[in-house]
């Protein structure tokens, strides 16, 4: 008797270690928010299942059409564990991409990319810009009064001051000021200057994501566009998609990223709007309104594993390759979201891995779109970071809502 008594004792401590193992499991394996999109109704965890069904809908103020549920999660359908919060969005779609195309913006005033010293007529090191505070990444939007378009018109304002004292006002971080700089006479040149190289456009290749063939606006590159020399984001004023081609590919190699060699050939193909963390995105002058549509993925749905790129990397044309997902980070980061693995051997004779130019080029899983590649790994150039696709989605209905109120 003794016996069956410890062997029942023993069977219900056994099991009930085991329910305070999956409570614990469960507090610390399962979100406190999902993102799951509306045609799934079920969201399965490693142990876990439960309906959406079941949930309590609240109010949304999600930015991508999303319901908003709270799910009491239970432990064999008896003990509750948990409750989080389910965003239950409505499905996107896009057409994919993966075609290179040529980057030509200007920037919305001049960006200041260094500071320079010259000789003044007492024959000392200048450089009135620096002295004034003026610093790298600065980007200028007026002198007085007069709106600044180009490098040409900075210089010809600054030349013809006569050395009076002129106001610039510029944009740091995000914040306006205004800083006063008296033009000094350079002794090699005779004219005025205040000792400042700024640029005021910038050219390149990327791939182009996707586009939306109900209004034409396109993404590409997954991360902005940046100054060769400060490393900060380019102010977009206006610039022009183009075609472009794919001439040939210097090869990654640990330590020393690749780069795809192309050029532009004649022709846009639409205009650029917006430059930002996620990308450049604009609208198509023409596209096929009957173009095959792939469906988004919310990032819950990105799963480790398997996974095909589309991109274009010589002149064949646009082709899929397998890579790996490696990691999936749920994080604050909009555009370091997953780092993926080039395995595809045809692509890693061609590029070596992750180049420049690819970046954007984007990746489907179980059918659906997830993201896009961005950064490469210095390191290892078959590694690299990608953003998920449902941050590019947002930012592209940002900008088409802005076209919107332009147009209107």
């Amino acid at each position: 008797m003794q016996k069956i008594i410890k062997r029942i004792f023993l069977i219900v401590f056994a099991l009930s270690v085991t329910v305070f193992t999956l409570m614990g499991y469960a507090q610390m394996s399962i979100p406190d928010e999902i993102n799951i999109s509306n045609t799934s109704n079920v969201y399965s965890g490693a142990i876990f299942t439960y309906e959406i069904s079941n949930g309590k809908k609240l109010a949304s103020s999600d930015p991508v059409d999303a319901d908003v549920y709270e799910l009491n999660v239970r432990l064999f359908d008896a003990i509750p564990v948990k409750k989080t919060k389910v965003l239950l969005s409505k499905r996107k779609y896009v057409t994919v991409s993966g075609d290179v195309f040529g980057i030509k913006m200007y920037t919305d005033g001049v960006m200041v990319v260094a500071n320079e010293t010259f000789v003044d007529p007492q024959g000392s090191q200048a450089s009135p810009g620096d002295a004034a505070g003026v610093k790298p990444g600065d980007i200028i939007r007026y002198v007085d009064t007069k709106k600044i378009n180009s490098s040409a018109e900075l210089s010809d304002i600054i030349s013809s001051s006569n050395g009076g004292k002129v106001v610039l006002t510029l944009v740091r971080d995000g914040k306006t000021q205004k800083i006063t700089i008296q033009p000094i006479i350079n002794k090699d040149d005779g004219k005025y200057k205040i000792g400042l190289w700024v640029r005021d456009s910038t050219a390149g290749i990327g791939t182009m994501t996707f586009f939306d063939r109900e209004n034409g606006i396109f993404a590409g590159l997954g991360h902005a566009v940046c100054d060769v020399d400060t490393g900060f984001t380019m102010p977009i004023a206006d610039g022009d998609a183009v075609n472009a081609r794919i001439k040939g590919c210097y090869k990654g190699k640990p330590g020393m990223p690749g780069e795809l060699i192309g050029s532009f050939d004649s022709g846009s193909i639409g205009k650029l709007y917006f430059n930002g963390e996620t990308g450049v995105y604009g609208k198509l002058d023409s596209f096929d309104r009957n173009s095959a549509q792939t469906p988004v993925a919310v990032s819950d749905e990105i799963q480790r594993g398997k996974a095909e790129v589309i991109c274009t990397v010589d002149d064949s044309g646009k082709q899929k390759y397998t890579v790996e997902i490696e990691r999936v980070y749920k994080t604050s980061s909009t555009v370091k979201n997953m780092v993926v693995k080039i395995t595809d051997e045809r692509l890693l004779s061609l590029t070596g891995g992750i180049v420049q130019g690819m970046s954007g080029t984007p990746i489907i899983q179980n059918g659906m779109f997830i993201g896009a590649i961005t950064h490469v790994f210095v390191n290892d150039p078959t590694r690299g970071y990608a953003i998920f696709a449902e941050n590019m989605i947002v930012t592209a209905q940002d900008v088409y809502s802005d076209f919107l109120k332009k147009a209107s």
